[in-house]
């Protein structure tokens, strides 16, 4: 899914805060998506993710 999230931000030309913006998930939340352990994250901030990702939202 990160995959995924990374070709929607560049194909949306959006920036790391755009996409705090989008999916009400933190900045410090994000940063630690694309770097460590992806199971750590609670289901509701795995969700935003995935439906900023997935759908039109």
């Amino acid at each position: 899914m990160a995959d995924k999230l990374r070709s929607v931000r560049k194909e949306r030309q959006m920036s790391l805060t755009d996409l705090v913006i989008s999916t009400g998930v933190s900045r410090t939340q994000l940063i630690r998506f694309y770097t460590s352990d992806r199971r750590t994250f609670t289901d509701e901030t795995f969700e935003k993710l995935w439906r900023f990702a997935y759908y039109d939202d």
